[in-house]
């Protein structure tokens, strides 16, 4: 079995703050329910060189380990990139919406 420096013993991981006796043991099915909400996608494991503050920091605020806290900032990336898409066509497409129409209140 794969184990993460962590679970050596070679120090705390970046979003756990200290090392502790069941930091350093991981169970059997770990890397299972790990993946388990990406289990539909194409997984691609990545090794990467992160200042552990940073990483510790957006830990903290997610609440999540450090895989889905790196899946949470790509998404952010990504929807960035798509928001300044949109951006981009601000004005340059005409829609003829009737909004109290679209908005199903009845009534108004």
């Amino acid at each position: 079995m794969r184990t993460t420096a962590s679970a050596r013993g070679f120090g705390g991981g970046a979003c756990s703050g200290r090392t502790t006796n069941a930091n350093k043991r991981l169970r059997g099915d770990t890397y299972r329910y790990m993946y388990c909400n990406m289990a539909k996608e194409d997984i691609r494991r990545v090794t990467a060189n992160l200042p552990a503050r940073l990483l510790k920091k957006a830990c903290e605020v997610t609440g999540k380990g450090v895989t889905d806290t790196l899946v949470a900032g790509l998404e952010m990336v990504r929807r960035r990139a798509a928001a300044a898409k949109l951006k981009e066509l601000r004005g340059k497409i005409r829609l003829d919406i009737d909004l109290e129409a679209s908005r199903e209140r009845p009534g108004h």
